[in-house]
């Protein structure tokens, strides 16, 4: 019995390691908030199969049965080969995992190695105590191990909360001494990211500027950034601003005091937090409420909560900027696209009485043209000539993980990496981008989250669209499966929908896609899917 223990033990060990590492992972990727574990408990399958799962429910049965033979001891001779069967079971499909690439690593920072440890650490001072059966122990213990994971993040929540409060103090002390400096505040559901670049790159050759960088959208973010690179001589600083709840946002303005705010766009994505999208939309107009009685408020008029929270502000100097074929909503500023090239689009813009004629910039898809906007408004705001910014825009490059254009080396297929994030608009701009293509269209998809109530009607509107144009959707698990095969079914068209591993996926496409055939991927998942046909690529190029 001894050995059969021991050998128990070892595979629970590796079990252990196991859901340690999925859980800091999980925990980092939702940033260590709480509200945002919960929600994904309450709306994913994964989340959902933590508790309600084959394994979970399976442990929550011995431990019930092994009271059981408390009353039946004859029975008992089960509890020992129950227990062995489950961590053999779990050890083989951690096993499989690893084959299949799907098992994700945290960042490993000092923060996250020491939870870990303390965690491990705090298990095994469990196990030298057994106040019950041994066999039964090591699952009572298994039990535990999310809770006591979850203990230690609330309490180095502490350390980590006064750390950031002194920052913070620190960065307000410098700032408040650059008086003269112009500070730009971007918010929204989508596209505070490549706004905030692409501004960035218009103004920073004439202006000493800043901008806090990826998504450093914090407070503690913003801190750092200020407490690093602000210097005497910077003239703008460009803000993102990322919230998940009404209050941040307007924590964040008070802190840099921003004299012009973009409004990008309001969606359904995070609505989980917020709780409703009146809320989301409270929460980014806190933006626009924090500007003073002379700042410059842009709101995004091809979003419809934009252009409503436009005609709601009461502000003297608000400005609409569109994008479309024609200017039906008179916005102040307004592009026409000329064409969507592979990875180029041509446009017009006018802003007023001025005019810019056939502009270029190196991206992929015409909807970063709205991001583009307000840059090109706020440098000739800033008297920067025409000449000059036609030639900052030359400078714009795809951001990273955002319609990022790759060549498959073994099919020649482009490959869009657009797996920074997922929602319903970025979704439907990659399909709408396909639609101007050649050849074969594919989409990789990760189902998104935390839209809340509303999150099966959006994924059978997105699956709908994106039947209507592809010709394949691979999607990477199966969140709103059901949802997404009704929208491909009512698109018309015939899209075959594929479900699967990264490998698996891999397969299918390298077989199915070819020279001048273009596939999107969308979501942080699929990129797996794309690092798989990169490595595979770069493997077969060596050969």
């Amino acid at each position: 019995m001894d050995i059969f223990f021991s050998f128990t033990y070892y595979l629970f060990i590796i079990h252990l390691i196991r859901t340690l590492i999925s859980w800091l992972y999980l925990w980092q990727i939702k940033e260590y908030r709480l509200d945002r574990i919960v929600v994904h408990i309450k709306e994913t399958k994964q989340g959902k199969a933590i508790f309600f799962g084959f394994e979970p429910l399976v442990k929550l049965g011995i431990i019930l049965f092994y009271f059981y033979t408390i009353f039946v001891p004859s029975l008992y001779f089960l509890i020992p080969i129950l227990v062995f069967s489950i961590y053999a079971y779990e050890t083989v499909r951690f096993g499989i995992d690893l084959v299949q690439k799907k098992v994700k690593l945290p960042i490993f920072t000092p923060k996250l190695i020491f939870i870990g440890m303390l965690s491990i650490a705090t298990v095994f001072l469990m196990f030298l105590l057994p106040l019950l059966d041994k066999f039964f122990w090591l699952v009572f213990v298994d039990k535990f191990l999310i809770w006591i994971i979850a203990m230690y993040m609330g309490l180095f929540s502490f350390p980590s909360i006064f750390y950031k409060d002194t920052q913070i103090n620190k960065a307000i002390t410098k700032l408040r001494k650059h008086k003269k400096m112009k500070v730009i505040g971007i918010t929204g559901s989508y596209g505070k990211g490549s706004t905030k670049e692409y501004v960035y790159t218009i103004l920073s050759p004439y202006f000493n500027t800043l901008k806090t960088p990826s998504t450093h959208n914090t407070p503690i973010g913003i801190a750092r950034t200020i407490l690093s690179g602000l210097v005497n001589k910077t003239q703008i600083f460009i803000v993102e601003m990322g919230a998940y709840k009404i209050g941040e946002i307007a924590e964040m303005c008070e802190f840099v005091k921003p004299s012009i705010g973009i409004l990008t766009a309001v969606n359904d994505q995070h609505v989980s937090l917020f709780g409703s999208i009146e809320n989301t939309k409270k929460a980014k107009f806190e933006l626009i409420e924090s500007l003073p009685s002379n700042g410059i408020a842009l709101f995004n008029g091809n979003n419809e909560n934009t252009k409503e929270l436009f005609s709601f502000a009461k502000k003297k100097n608000k400005y609409l900027y569109y994008v479309g074929n024609k200017n039906t909503m008179k916005a102040h500023i307004y592009a026409k696209i000329v064409k969507v090239n592979p990875t180029s689009v041509l446009f017009d813009v006018q802003i007023g009485s001025k005019k810019y004629k056939n502009l270029e910039v190196n991206l992929v898809g015409a909807h970063h043209i709205q991001n583009i906007l307000p840059g090109i408004f706020i440098a000739q705001l800033f008297k920067v000539q025409k000449k000059d910014i036609e030639k900052s825009l030359h400078d714009i490059k795809p951001l990273y993980k955002t319609m990022q254009p790759f060549i498959a080396v073994d099919n020649e297929a482009l490959l869009i990496d657009d797996t920074y994030n997922a929602n319903p608009a970025s979704v439907i701009s990659a399909a709408e981008y396909l639609s101007h293509q050649k050849g074969k269209k594919g989409l990789v998809l990760q189902p998104m989250i935390e839209l809340g109530k509303h999150a099966k009607q959006e994924h059978y509107a997105v699956a709908k669209k994106i039947g209507s144009i592809c010709d394949y959707l691979f999607v990477t698990n199966m969140n709103f499966n059901t949802e997404i095969k009704q929208g491909l079914l009512d698109s018309g068209n015939t899209c075959t929908l594929v479900v699967g591993s990264p490998s698996s996926l891999v397969n299918k496409i390298e077989k199915e896609f070819g020279k001048e055939d273009v596939i999107v991927f969308e979501g942080k998942d699929s990129f797996a899917v794309l690092d798989l046909i990169s490595r595979k690529s770069i493997e077969s190029n060596r050969q």
